[in-house]
C-alpha cells in the first residue's frame, strides 16, 4: 500500500510534503521525518525551520497520531516512536505543545499490556518494552508544558502507575516515573491519584536489594520524583505518609556507603534527599521525619562519602532549612550537628570535602554554597548562634568572606546577608560581627552605590545599562535588612553616614556629609568596585533615600527599614545626613500612600526621635520632655526641611519667617541662659521659675504688647533686616531684641531647657495673615499643663484648654477675634422714617 508514496523524506521540506499528502505514512517514514525536522530545528537551520514546524503543527501532529496508533510493532514503529519523543523534547520550551487529544491516546494506548500479558515478542523481546518506554519519553516531554499536560493528563496517569505496579521490565518503569513526575505538575492529575493504588509507587521508594541493576535502581530515583511532585496536595500526601512513603525514603538514606555500588547510586541518594526536602516543607511531613529519627540521617549525608553529589548536598541543605520551621526539631539540628557541616559547605574554596569537591563542577558548587546559607539562615534564630560566633568565630568569617567575594553568584552573597543581618540581631552578634567581619560591612554598603543607579534606569525606564553595572535585586535587599540590623552598633551608622572611603567610613572620625549626598550620580564620580570603598564616594545613605522611591515595593520596605535603622539611639547626624538626602518628603509621600504607611510612620518617627527640629516641622509641636539640643533649627511650616547647609544656603525674600537657629555657638543666647540660671536661686516654687523666664523672654523681644494692639506689632522687621544682611534666612536667635509669638516661644524653650525646666513648644497652623507663624509654650506646673503668656501678661499661666489659653493660642472662636476687624462696630440698618 506504501508503493505510490514518494522515496523516505530527507528534508523538513519532503517530511512536510509527506505529511501534508493526507495518506497513511509508514513507520520508517515518519522517524525519518520527524528526524528531519528536529535536525533542522537544532543543527543550523534555527528559527526559520522552528517557525515551518510550529506553522505546519497540526498536520505533523495528525500524521504522527495516525501512525502511531498501528497494532503492529516491530524496529521501524519503535523508531518512529522514539523520533516522536525526540520532536516533543526539541519543542517542549517552543509556543506550543508537539501534541493533540489524538495524538495523546495513541501514545497512551501503547503504555496498555500487551494481550499475552507479556512485554516482548517472539520476533524480538525488546520491541514492545522499547515503544512503550519511548512513548513514556514522548508523554514526559510533552507534559512538560500546561497545553501538553492537559492532553495527557487524563488518559496517562492511570496508565502509568500502572507500568510502576506492574511486572514491567525496569528501564520502562524508570521512563513510566519520570512521565507520572511531569503529569502530576497538574493539581488534576493529582486529584486523579487520590483515589487511586499507590502500594505499587511506594514500595520503589524503598532502598533496593542487592541483586538489582542498574535500570531497577534508576527506576526508584525516578519514582522519588513522582512522590515529590505529588506532595502538595494535602489529601494525597496523608494517604502516602499513612501509607509508610517516608518509612521506605529512609531506608535508602540508611544504606551503608560502598564504593563497590553502582554508580546510579549516586543519583539515588540524592533523589532521596530531595524527597526528604519535599516532606520537609510540610508540617506533617516534619512531624513523620521526626517521629522516624530521620534527622541524624540528614546530618550524616552531609559528611564525605563516596556517592556524595552536588545535588544530594543541595537537597539536604534544603531539607534541614526546611525542618528549621519547627522550632523543636531546630533546636536539636543547629548546635550540635549541622551547623559545623553547613559552614564547611559554605566555605570557599572547599577543601574541606577532600576529593568529593573536586567531582563538582564550578555552577554545582554555587549552588551548594546557596543551599548551605540558606540553611545557616534557617538555623540562626535557634541556639546556633552560639556556635557560630565560637572557634575565634570561624563561622562569620566564612559568610564575611561570602559577601566580599567579587566572583560569588549575587544570590549566594544575599543569603550571606541575610545571615549576617540575623548574627546582628542581639548585642552578642553585633559585637562579634564588629570585631571580624568590618571589610563585609563596608562591601553590604558599597552595594548600595550601585542600587541608585538600578533605581534611576528603572524610573527613566531605560536598558541600555550593561549587566555588569545592574546590581540583583535580591542582593541589595539583603544588604539593607542586613544594615539595618547591624545599624544597632554606632560605627556602622557612622559608616553610613560618611563617604565611602572616607576617615569617618574607616572609623577614624566624623565625615562631614554634603547637603548634595556627595556628588553627581551622572557624572560616574565616586564610583568603584564591588570589593572596596573609594575616594569621593558618596554616603550609603544616598542610595538608601533614593531606594524609598524605588518602583521595587521589597526595595521600599527595606530602605524604610535601613532609614529607621540609621537613626537608632537618637543619632542626631544620621538623622542629619537623611534631612538632607531629602528623605522626609519620600517618608511623607509613602506615609500617605497607604502600601508602606506604617514602615514610613516608623522611619519619620526614628528621624523625628533623633531631630527634634524635624519632629517641630512635622508634628507643629514639640513635648515637654524633648529638649531642643545642641544644634536647633526652628524651621516655619513654609519652608521645605531640607538640611542645616542648605538652610542656611537660602536667601532671605522681603518680610518672610526667618529660620531661628539655636546652638550653643551663640554668645548671646548663652549669656542668657546664665541670666536665666540666676533666677532660679530666688525662685520659691517652679511656677515662679517660670514667671521670672517668661518676663525675661518678653523683655529680651521688645516688652509686653496689649491683645488688641498685637495685630499691629511689627515683630518681624528686626529680623528681616539681620537675614539681609546676613545674606541667609537663618538668624541666630541671640541676635534678636524684638520679635513676635514665635521668636518669643523658642527662646522661652531654650532658656527652659538651659535651667532643666520641662518645656512643650507648638506652632500654630496659619502661615499667612494675622496669625502667621504663631507660636506658644507649654509647662507643667502642680501636675497641671499650662499655656505661659510670654505675650501680652508675661509670666501668666492659662490653664490648657481654658478660655483664656484658647484666645493665647489664637484658636476656635479666638481665631479671629483677636482681629481689628471683628471688633469694629457692627453695620445698622436704619428703617426709613415717615415724615
Amino acid at each position: 500500500r506504501f508503493a505510490s508514496m514518494p522515496p523516505s523524506p530527507a528534508t523538513p521540506e519532503a517530511a512536510l510534503e509527506l505529511f501534508q499528502s493526507g495518506g497513511e505514512v509508514s513507520a520508517a517514514d515518519l522517524a525519518a521525518g520527524l528526524d528531519a525536522l528536529r535536525q533542522a530545528a537544532e543543527d543550523g537551520a534555527g528559527q526559520d525551520a522552528m517557525d515551518l514546524v510550529v506553522g505546519n503543527m497540526p498536520t505533523i501532529v495528525a500524521a504522527t497520531a495516525r501512525c502511531l496508533s498501528s497494532e503492529e510493532c516491530d524496529q521501524s514503529f519503535v523508531d518512529a516512536v522514539e523520533a516522536t519523543s525526540r520532536l516533543a523534547g526539541c519543542l517542549r520550551n517552543g509556543p506550543h505543545a508537539f501534541c493533540s487529544s489524538e495524538l495523546a491516546a495513541s501514545l497512551i494506548h501503547l503504555l496498555s499490556v500487551p494481550r499475552d500479558g507479556k512485554w516482548q515478542n517472539a520476533a524480538d523481546p525488546s520491541q514492545r518494552a522499547a515503544a512503550a518506554q519511548h512513548a513514556c519519553a514522548a508523554i514526559a516531554r510533552i507534559a512538560s508544558q500546561p497545553e501538553g499536560r492537559a492532553c495527557v493528563r487524563r488518559g496517562a496517569v492511570p496508565k502509568l502507575l500502572g507500568l510502576l505496579t506492574q511486572q514491567a521490565p525496569a528501564a520502562l518503569q524508570a521512563q513510566a516515573a519520570t512521565a507520572l513526575a511531569a503529569c502530576l505538575n497538574s493539581a488534576l492529575a493529582r486529584i486523579q491519584l487520590r483515589t487511586a493504588d499507590l502500594d505499587g509507587l511506594i514500595r520503589l521508594a524503598a532502598a533496593p536489594g542487592g541483586d538489582e541493576g542498574a535500570d531497577a535502581i534508576t527506576a526508584r530515583a525516578k519514582a522519588h520524583l513522582a512522590l515529590a511532585t505529588a506532595l502538595p496536595d494535602a489529601i494525597l500526601r496523608s494517604k502516602l505518609l499513612e501509607h509508610k512513603m517516608v518509612a521506605n525514603v529512609i531506608t535508602v538514606l540508611q544504606l551503608p556507603d560502598s564504593d563497590d555500588a553502582p554508580p546510579d547510586f549516586t543519583d539515588l541518594m540524592a533523589n532521596a534527599t530531595s524527597l526528604v526536602a519535599a516532606v520537609a516543607n510540610f508540617e506533617d511531613g516534619r512531624m513523620a521525619l521526626q517521629r522516624l529519627d530521620a534527622v541524624p540521617l540528614l546530618v550524616q549525608c552531609l559528611k564525605e562519602s563516596a556517592h556524595t553529589s552536588a545535588q544530594l548536598l543541595s537537597n539536604v541543605a534544603l531539607a534541614i532549612e526546611n525542618l528549621a520551621r519547627s522550632p523543636q526539631i531546630a533546636h536539636s539540628l543547629g548546635p550540635a550537628a549541622a551547623l559545623p557541616l553547613l559552614q564547611l559547605l559554605a566555605a570557599e574554596p572547599p577543601e574541606a570535602l577532600g576529593p568529593v569537591a573536586a567531582r563538582f563542577e564550578s555552577a554545582d558548587w554555587e549552588a551548594v554554597r546557596q543551599a548551605a546559607c540558606s540553611a545557616i539562615v534557617a538555623l540562626l534564630p535557634t541556639p546556633a548562634l552560639e556556635p557560630l560566633l565560637s572557634d575565634g568565630s570561624a563561622g562569620l568569617k566564612t559568610l564575611a568572606c561570602l559577601v566580599c567575594e567579587a566572583d560569588t553568584l549575587p544570590p549566594l552573597r544575599a543569603k550571606a546577608a541575610d545571615a549576617l543581618g540575623l548574627v546582628a540581631c542581639n548585642q552578642e552578634g553585633r559585637d562579634a560581627a564588629m570585631e571580624v567581619v568590618q571589610p563585609a560591612i563596608v562591601a553590604l554598603a558599597e552595594w548600595l552605590r550601585p542600587a541608585r543607579r538600578l533605581e534611576a534606569e528603572a524610573a527613566s525606564e531605560t536598558e541600555a545599562a550593561s549587566e555588569a553595572e545592574q546590581p540583583e535585586e535580591c542582593r541589595v535587599e539583603a544588604a539593607l535588612h542586613a544594615l539595618a540590623a547591624l545599624a544597632a552598633h554606632e560605627e556602622v551608622r557612622r559608616l553610613l553616614r560618611s563617604p565611602l572611603g572616607s576617615s569617618a567610613a574607616s572609623g577614624d572620625g566624623e565625615g562631614v556629609v554634603s547637603d548634595s549626598g556627595g556628588g553627581d550620580e551622572g557624572s560616574g564620580e565616586g564610583g568603584g568596585n564591588d570589593n572596596g570603598a573609594v575616594d569621593n564616594a558618596p554616603p550609603p545613605l544616598t542610595g538608601v533615600v533614593k531606594l524609598l522611591g524605588s518602583p521595587s515595593a521589597p526595595l521600599r520596605r527595606a530602605a524604610l527599614a535601613a532609614i529607621a535603622a540609621a537613626c537608632h539611639g537618637r543619632d542626631a547626624a544620621s538623622a542629619e545626613v537623611c534631612v538632607s538626602l531629602g528623605a522626609v518628603q519620600h517618608l511623607v509621600a509613602l506615609k500617605a500612600e497607604g502600601e508602606h504607611s506604617a514602615a514610613a510612620s516608623m522611619a519619620l518617627q526614628a528621624v523625628c526621635i533623633a531631630l527634634p527640629s524635624a519632629r517641630l516641622w512635622l508634628n507643629s509641636h514639640l513635648p515637654v520632655g524633648v529638649p531642643l539640643g545642641e544644634e536647633f533649627l526652628a524651621v516655619p511650616k513654609d519652608v521645605p526641611l531640607v538640611g542645616a547647609a542648605a538652610l542656611r544656603s537660602m536667601q532671605p525674600e522681603g518680610e518672610a519667617a526667618a529660620i531661628l537657629h539655636v546652638s550653643g555657638a551663640d554668645a548671646a543666647l548663652e549669656s542668657l541662659k546664665a541670666e536665666a540660671r540666676a533666677l532660679l536661686v530666688g525662685a520659691a516654687s517652679a511656677a515662679d521659675t517660670v514667671r521670672g523666664l517668661a518676663v525675661l523672654a518678653s523683655d529680651r523681644m521688645g516688652g509686653s504688647v496689649p491683645y488688641e494692639e498685637y495685630e499691629s506689632f511689627d515683630g518681624a522687621a528686626q529680623a528681616a533686616s539681620l537675614c539681609k544682611a546676613a545674606a541667609s534666612r537663618v538668624l541666630p536667635l541671640g541676635s534678636l531684641t524684638r520679635g513676635g509669638a514665635r521668636a518669643r516661644a523658642v527662646l522661652f524653650k531654650a532658656l527652659a531647657d538651659g535651667c532643666g525646666l520641662g518645656c512643650g513648644l507648638s506652632l500654630g497652623r496659619c502661615v499667612n495673615g494675622a496669625h502667621a507663624h504663631h507660636a506658644w509654650a507649654s509647662v507643667v506646673v502642680d501636675s497641671r499643663v499650662a499655656i505661659v503668656d510670654l505675650l501680652h501678661n508675661p509670666g501668666e499661666l492659662l490653664p490648657d484648654g481654658s478660655d483664656a489659653a484658647r484666645r493665647y493660642q489664637r484658636v476656635w472662636e479666638h481665631a479671629f477675634s483677636s482681629l481689628a476687624a471683628s471688633r469694629a462696630t457692627p453695620f445698622e440698618v436704619r428703617l426709613p422714617v415717615a415724615a
